[in-house]
């Protein structure tokens, strides 16, 4: 008779084929001789992994109790078999035997025991610390010590036996004792007497070997690190059920451990940015203008960094979502106190304080580091302590001060001291010398492309997503005169007929009452969805500004600064353009900012330019253009249906790296909590004509178009009626389509090869004019603008060299100017210039879209 069949009791029966056990008390007397036949084996084999046989028999038992097990779960009360393990604490024996075969089979045996044992919830289990200390020391000794080599799937149905646990923890925190006997030994109250240990907190993995254990795991990927970071966010809610807990988790090494580990993933990211322009295929928006990549040897592939991004990125969620579920108010300022130290001024803070611009180097990258995180943070705490810190942010050291004058607990009392000590005895610099508006400014004016559309994107997240705790750090305001009348009704249809009229002079193909209506809809949600609105998640906090207004000041430094870069808009990067209309979109967005004085001018500041007569400026650069190159409205016709297409297929997106995937789709929700971890990356929604995200939330067909016809939001935002004064604003027969030929039927009757010849035709662009005091008018500016091309007529452009081919067939550069101070006109290419030009023009009416919809939501005209 072999092994199994003196088991089960039969004779010659085979393991894979056991005997049915029909009855509960015929599966009770099986699963007794085969616990009895699995301590045999502990008995007389161990250990067992140099046991063949012996590991053998020990895993055909394994199988067979589990079988049992799972049989007896399909049938009613009474559950013998699973009592009868409970109370011969049989999982001792078990953990013994799966460590000593270093067999994974075994262990994977021993797994499912456990889970069944934990979704029995059998009494006397879950609350033993027997059953605890097995438990642990089988996943600590198998995973921990990493003697047995093991699948990413083993590996995960390890930690999910620890993920269990503290799913019944939370439901019942009275089984916590069995889990967590913190030692109150007069060595380990010495030891915590000294500065260094208060800080650091005491390693204490004795007092809470679970709580370790998920710590180990919560920087994995997949469904492992899903289970131990959710398993830490359950213990550290059920921390507000227990004081004991509570006070262990502020005075353990819990902040420093997560803060630390954050610290760690920053490291690993690399200081320049992977290149765009190592990809197959470069976006049409970027092939078809004369884009250029500032970092090109960073030397790391494209994938390994976007895995470091992502990691980084997923580590930054978990604290998020920790801080979320935390009822504990001095382990929440426990976790954030050593957040800001560790992590902002010591690492953060730093890398944004060294990072170098020298041929394009780091700046770029940390800008871009810092608007990923602020990209997908919600978290209010977090959010303000990372912006108040680094915009050095007078209620940082007020709230400080505050947060000692409180009630609080002994623990959290010597770690907030211990912070204080660490910070006074470090020499580290502070954001009171170099903040993030100095920051901000110095990228701005750097001449690497992607270090200034870095800087632009992180104006833009600011604004949008959390304006409030940037109040009036980044843009200088002051309140608003609240006897200063209201924009008349006539005004602002002078204002919206001025802007509409420029986009016809780019082109007129019929179809830009199609694209504005759908213009509308982006613009609403980004109305809806910019944190200084009613329906924002922060609505405690704007309710302390209801009935303040600000005005945007014109010796603002940041607001002249992206003036000066929109003059200089056909020379700029095309990343640049899109970026910089996105940052002026996002400031115009807000609510509790006026448009006048910066966008729309008033009355009484008629002088001073504004973005709306910067926009005239570059639209006469335009008419020069258009008036200088044959077949103008074709070529523009032709690159915007190039992308167009880009618009229908939508393929880049998801192949470029994470920091390059600059998307404007800052409404969207943030990443689900694990463990249903979702990968960061950009919304694949497809993308406008400019490369930007469309949110497309609303899909109302008569929502807007260019006659005014605004419906009414079926948000909650806007169920007012739609008021009257907005029905005829424009007529609708500006974008008719102009007589004769269209200008798709003319490009496609052109040449391929002449049409590639006159894209690359350099055309100059003259010097961009700075704006920055309210005594320059907008009329010195369009002199200057059209003074560089006055000379330059139809009838010279072949000696200028504009849009004539030479001898050969090519076109000549244009650029070096002889004058007496030996400039040089910087040229671009009329690819370049088309490409900038629709960017322009979509821009034009997103301008237009905010005035309107801003007038009717929020009644900024006089009726």
């Amino acid at each position: 008779m072999d092994f199994w069949s003196r088991i089960i009791g039969g004779t010659g029966s085979s393991p894979n084929k056991p005997r049915p056990t029909n009855t509960p008390a015929e599966r009770l007397a099986a699963f007794k001789r085969t616990c009895n036949a699995l301590q045999q084996t502990w008995r007389t084999s161990s250990p067992l992994a140099s046991n063949e046989s012996a590991a053998d028999q020990c895993r055909n038992c394994l199988q067979r109790l589990n079988s049992l097990l799972d049989e007896e779960s399909k049938k009613t009360a009474p559950y013998s078999c699973l009592v009868y393990a409970a109370s011969t604490q049989l999982y001792i024996i078990v953990t013994k035997l799966a460590l000593s075969s270093q067999d994974s089979e075994v262990i994977n045996e021993a797994a499912r025991f456990f889970h069944i044992l934990i979704d029995g919830e059998v009494e006397g289990v879950l609350d033993s610390k027997l059953f605890a200390r097995s438990l642990v020391d089988l996943v600590k000794r198998t995973i921990g010590t990493k003697i047995i080599t093991l699948s990413e799937q083993e590996e995960g149905d390890l930690v999910e036996l620890l993920f269990g646990i503290t799913t019944k923890i939370r439901l019942d925190p009275e089984m916590l004792p069995a889990w967590f006997y913190p030692s109150h030994s007069p060595e380990t109250i010495e030891r915590l007497a000294t500065k260094d240990a208060e800080f650091a907190g005491a390693t204490r993995r004795t007092d809470f070997p679970l709580f370790y254990l998920l710590i180990d795991y919560v920087h994995h990927d997949g469904r492992t690190g899903d289970f131990a970071r959710t398993g830490l966010l359950y213990l550290t809610d059920t921390a507000s059920k227990s004081k004991e807990l509570e006070r262990w988790m502020i005075e353990s090494d819990l902040a420093t451990l997560m803060a630390s580990g954050l610290g760690a993933l920053y490291s690993r990211l690399s200081r320049r940015l992977p290149s765009i322009m190592d990809r197959e295929e470069l976006p049409p928006i970027l092939a078809l203008s004369d884009h250029t990549s500032g970092s090109d040897d960073t030397g790391i592939p494209t994938e390994n960094f976007r895995q470091d991004m992502d990691a980084f990125l997923s580590y930054l969620l978990f604290w998020q979502d920790t801080l979320n579920h935390c009822q504990s108010v001095e382990v929440k300022d426990t976790l954030l106190d050593h957040f800001q130290v560790l992590f902002l001024q010591q690492l953060l803070y730093p890398s944004l304080l060294e990072s170098s611009d020298i041929n394009g180097g780091s700046t770029a990258s940390v800008v871009i580091y810092l608007y990923q995180i602020l990209e997908c943070l919600e978290n209010p705490d977090l959010v303000g302590r990372i912006l108040k810190y680094l915009l050095a942010s007078k209620d940082q050291a007020i709230n400080r001060a505050e947060s000692r004058k409180q009630r609080m607990s002994f623990s959290r009392r010597k770690s907030l001291d211990a912070l204080t000590a660490l910070e006074q005895g470090r020499d580290n610099p502070s954001p009171d010398l170099f903040n993030l508006l100095d920051l901000v400014m110095m990228s701005l004016k750097s001449k690497h492309p992607q270090t200034v559309t870095a800087a632009l994107k992180l104006v833009s997240v600011t604004q949008q997503r959390h304006h409030h705790y940037a109040w009036a750090s980044l843009i200088h305001t002051r309140e608003e005169d609240p006897n200063l009348p209201l924009r008349k009704l006539s005004e602002l249809n002078a204002h919206l007929q001025g802007l509409m009229t420029l986009p016809l002079i780019i082109l007129n193909d019929g179809r830009l009452d199609q694209s504005y209506s759908e213009i509308l809809k982006d613009v609403l949600s980004s109305l809806e969805t910019h944190s200084c609105s009613a329906q924002s998640a922060q609505k405690e906090t704007l309710d302390e500004y209801q009935g303040t207004y600000m005005l945007i000041l014109e010796d603002g430094v940041l607001m002249n600064q992206i003036e000066v870069l929109l003059t200089s808009f056909f020379a700029n990067d095309t990343m640049t353009n899109l970026a910089l209309t996105e940052a002026i979109m996002c400031i115009a967005s807000c609510r509790l900012t006026r448009l006048d004085g910066w966008l729309l001018p008033r009355p009484f500041q008629d002088g001073k330019p504004t973005i709306t007569s910067i926009l005239e400026g570059l639209i006469d650069q335009v008419r020069q253009w258009k008036h200088q190159t044959p077949g103008w409205d074709s070529l523009i016709a032709s690159q915007k249906s190039n992308l167009n297409d880009q618009d229908m297929e939508d393929a880049d997106a998801p192949s470029l790296p994470a920091s390059l995937r600059l998307s404007t789709d800052v409404g969207r929700s943030s990443p689900a909590p694990t463990p249903t971890r979702q990968s960061i990356e950009v919304s694949s929604q497809p993308a406008t004509s400019r490369g930007r995200r469309s949110p497309r939330t609303l899909h109302s067909e008569g929502f807007g178009s260019i006659d005014g016809s605004v419906a009414s939001s079926p948000s909650p935002m806007n169920r007012l009626q739609r008021p009257p004064y907005l029905d005829s604003p424009l007529r609708q027969s500006l974008f008719l389509p102009p007589s004769g030929s269209s200008p798709t039927s003319q490009a496609t009757s052109r040449s391929a090869s002449n049409t590639l010849d006159l894209l690359q035709t350099r055309l100059a662009i003259p010097t961009p004019y700075p704006v920055t005091s309210a005594q320059q008018s907008k009329s010195i500016f369009l002199d200057r603008a059209l003074k560089d091309h006055d000379s330059v007529t139809s009838e010279d452009a072949s000696a200028s060299g504009i849009g004539t081919p030479s001898e050969q067939g090519s076109y000549d550069r244009v650029g070096e100017r002889g004058d007496d101070n030996s400039m040089t006109t910087p040229t671009v290419s009329l690819g370049h210039v088309l490409v900038n030009a629709i960017i322009l023009q979509e821009f034009i009416l997103e301008i237009a879209a905010v005035v309107q919809l801003r007038a009717c939501l929020w009644g900024e005209v006089e009726v």
